[in-house]
């Protein structure tokens, strides 16, 4: 099953990268079954080809508009009000949404169209839709009801850079390709409710089991909300925060349905019906009828179903009297998985198992055999002259080592999950896993046990929950205290797919018992070759560019720098109170960014660097800049007590000030300016024959005092902020800096700004480049050997080489 889960995962994502047509995906399967009945030897290779096929069939299937219907063939460039009809598909989730005006209260479900009304009358429609609505849903919004919504239709915008790439690629994945922003519960109209019988008794055995892990508790608190997660899955009332600590320590996984979970229940009812005089037989069938509906009230999560496809197959296997296989199981299960849903491949939950089994059936006795000769005593002191100390340590040696293996195999197959999609890495989880899955298991133990005792024991419920709750509140107490520690976790930054693919093809060398030792040798070499090149490569790279990330901040500013020959970055401003922590927080987790160098600032805006107070206990720089010359403002009070409390120098700096390959041009101690604008810091930037230019939103008068003071400064890179005032450009004096491309901050993503329009077609005109933030998104810019390079979140890049034009004339600076 290794061979046909793997190639079916292949073909699946092939289909997605290549985007090939279905015809090409059917000739490619006909053509491995004629391959296949043509002649003998060619049927292994004709069936790795009708593998792939198939996958890149049902990838084709899944995601192309094959119905007449489909949303996807309306029109709607814009957002366009309508009026749509069909069935409610997921239980609405509530969540608080904070903007400049205040929070709000919203919720979101999915629905499947059966019915559109346009400005064209009504139509069928076919497609799900994420629906968002502003107010707290009623009791008729369930989930099976039918019913109509007026609202704003409009297609997800892309992603506007590297942090933002997950949430439209997640609504894809599930076959959502439209959204409707709905302001008020009034515009929802119930047509009917309908539940399906099985899924409405499966809500009301989990509601029951959720108010028995109550019983006997004084009060509902966090860690019974806490151990409802991880028993029943119930995570749609449980505040993020919470599962915060359990992130940061690498143990997030304990809260899936997984092989924990379902063996314990597999476990305890098998073994109940055994001193029941049950057959084995019969024990079998029965605790298969209860896994499954154990994962049915679970809410048939990914990891739920693997876990018991898997246990169900050893359940058959003991039934029917036949040999068993826990490896094949777990590809038989990733196969079926995703015949039923090929998305599942790029879904973070199934990637999620199958990488954390797969660790630990593949790493779990090779560590253990290490680990458990260190703890037994010397093999050579005979037994029978053992002390106590002796033969504490041979009785504990096998558990302690088996379970200190799986907390390390466990860790080290959650790793490249948590650095690709969390951007963390936690030595913490590697010595918690061993303490916290034992704890988990009595937790699960004990839930279970007042599950069993609800009917003919309640006073042995109550036991049971309390003991649970003591378990759950013991787990959380040392997540909590271990995520505190310095170097219980670090941010990290995106994850190679190089780095990817050599981890896991290290778990699969160890999982592949065909192949020879030989070949197993050799594959393991090539890897570790390969990520000491890679490794080489990554640290040559760093050392010899210089790069800049602009962020989409409306109406401010946020610019990320990192100087040659450096790891850690600066920060230009940072964005108001509100966007820091939506905007450039994410890109800093995305970066691995755990501190500043240098925060510049170029003046105290609240727009610019209101965020600067509230996260400089957390970023801690080594220094923060701003101009002499800047006016004090309510921010730079809020900002300068800040400062005081984390002992962080302020320094105030002159133009004519360098430091390495930075120069600050304006303004001079002696300059006064009417508005605070003009007292906006500018910076240059130069670096292999490349000057890089930030002027903000400079107002017109400091302008003016700076075109006077370097009449010959030349830039191949202007980087300018959308004034607030929305005064003309000077655009004269862009072009006489003779620039290659002009880059536009202060707009936010998919916005269109008719200053920044304007600007552009002034620019084109005299041959100049122009981008923005609103059209572009996130954009980045590279300075290399080689020359100029820019990318952004939409949009073909851009290059410049150094060859193309003659070098700008050094000693500008000079006023």
């Amino acid at each position: 099953m290794l061979h046909c889960s793997l190639l079916f995962g292949a073909g699946i994502w092939l289909g997605k990268t290549l985007c090939l047509p279905p015809y090409i995906w059917w000739s490619a399967c006909l053509l491995s079954q004629f391959a296949f009945i043509a002649r003998r030897p060619w049927r292994e290779l004709a069936m790795a080809g009708l593998l792939m096929g198939s996958g890149g069939i049902l990838f084709c299937i899944h995601s192309l508009p094959l119905h007449p219907s489909d949303l996807r063939h309306f029109e709607l460039r814009n957002a366009q009000q309508v009026t749509l009809r069909g069935q409610i598909e997921a239980t609405p989730k509530r969540h608080i949404r904070s903007d400049p005006a205040g929070s709000k209260i919203w919720f979101e479900t999915d629905m499947e169209a059966s019915a559109l009304f346009s400005t064209e009358g009504w139509q069928p429609a076919f497609g799900k839709v994420r629906v968002r609505t502003l107010g707290i849903p009623t009791s008729k919004i369930t989930k099976g009801a039918f019913a109509s919504i007026q609202g704003m239709l409009k297609r997800p915008l892309p992603p506007w850079g590297p942090t933002a790439q997950a949430a439209p690629d997640f609504l894809q994945r599930k076959g959502i390709y439209t959204i409707m922003e709905i302001d008020s519960v009034q515009n929802w109209q119930i047509l009917s409710t309908s539940n399906p019988g099985w899924q409405h008794v499966f809500e009301i055995l989990q509601k029951n089991a959720e108010n028995q892990l109550a019983v006997g508790l004084p009060i509902e608190d966090d860690v019974l909300a806490l151990q409802r997660a991880m028993v029943l899955g119930s995570r749609s009332s449980l505040p993020p925060v919470l599962l915060e600590p359990f992130k940061q320590t690498a143990t997030l996984h304990l809260f899936a349905i997984s092989g924990l979970h379902v063996s314990l229940a597999a476990g305890l009812c098998h073994g109940c019906f055994r001193l029941m005089g049950f057959s084995l037989c019969s024990c079998s069938w029965l605790s298969l009828f209860v896994v499954w509906s154990y994962t049915a009230i679970s809410g048939f999560q990914i990891s739920a179903i693997r876990a018991s496809i898997m246990i169900s197959t050893l359940l058959m296997g003991r039934a029917l009297y036949r040999p068993t296989s826990m490896f094949n199981s777990l590809f038989a299960a990733a196969f079926l998985i995703l015949a039923w849903d090929c998305t599942q491949l790029f879904q973070l939950g199934f990637q999620f198992s199958f990488a954390v089994v797969a660790s630990l059936m593949a790493w779990t006795g090779p560590i253990r055999s290490v680990i458990e000769p260190i703890l037994r005593p010397d093999p050579w002191i005979p037994r029978s002259h053992y002390t106590p100390w002796h033969a504490l340590r041979s009785r504990i040696a096998g558990p302690v080592s088996a379970s200190m293996a799986a907390g390390i195999a466990a860790w080290g197959g959650s790793l490249p999950i948590l650095w690709g999609f969390f951007h963390e890495i936690s030595l913490a989880g590697m010595l918690l896993n061993w303490l916290l899955i034992p704890l988990a298991g009595c937790v699960m133990a004990c839930a279970l046990g007042s599950m069993m005792c609800s009917i003919w024991m309640p006073f042995g419920a109550t036991l049971f929950n309390h003991s649970g709750w003591f378990w759950m509140k013991l787990m959380q107490k040392l997540c909590e205290e271990t995520s505190s520690l310095k170097w219980g976790h670090w941010q990290v930054g995106s994850l190679s797919p190089i780095l990817l693919f050599a981890l896991y093809t290290l778990v699969l060398l160890q999982l592949w018992a065909e192949l020879p030792k030989s070949w197993k040798q050799i594959g393991k070499r090539i890897t570790w070759a390969t990520l000491l090149i890679w490794g080489a490569m990554s640290l040559g790279y760093h050392r010899e560019t210089l790069r800049l990330t602009l962020l989409p901040i409306p109406e401010g500013d946020s610019i990320c720098l990192r100087f040659p020959g450096r790891r850690d970055y600066d920060l230009v401003d940072g964005g108001s109170r509100y966007w820091f922590p939506r905007i450039t927080l994410p890109l800093m987790d995305y970066q691995g960014l755990r501190s500043f160098r240098t925060w510049w600032i170029s003046h105290g805006d609240s727009q610019h660097a209101g965020g600067v107070a509230d996260a400089l206990e957390r970023f801690k720089p080594h220094q923060v800049i701003r101009p002499i010359a800047g006016k004090p403002t309510p921010t730079w009070g809020t900002i300068e007590g800040a400062l005081e409390q984390t002992a962080i120098p302020l320094v105030e700096v002159n133009a004519g000030v360098q430091e390495e390959i930075l120069s600050i041009l304006h303004p001079f101690v002696d300059d006064s300016f009417a508005k605070a604008d003009d007292s906006n810091a500018v910076y240059l930037l130069a670096y292999q024959s490349i000057q890089i230019l930030l002027i903000g939103d400079l107002g017109r008068e400091g302008l003016l005092r700076l075109s006077d003071r370097y009449p010959e400064l030349r830039a191949e890179v202007v980087i300018m902020n959308r004034p607030a005032e929305a005064t003309p450009a000077n655009l004269h004096w862009l072009c006489s800096l003779r620039p290659s491309i002009v880059l536009i901050t202060g707009i936010a993503w998919g916005q269109e700004d008719r200053w920044a329009n304007q600007l552009a077609k002034g620019l084109i005109v005299n041959g100049i480049e122009c981008w923005d933030t609103g059209r572009r998104g996130v954009i980045d810019v590279e300075v290399t050997r080689g020359g100029l390079v820019l990318n952004s979140g939409s949009g073909a890049p851009f290059r410049w080489q150094t060859s193309t034009k003659a070098s700008p004339a050094h000693g500008v600076l000079d006023p």
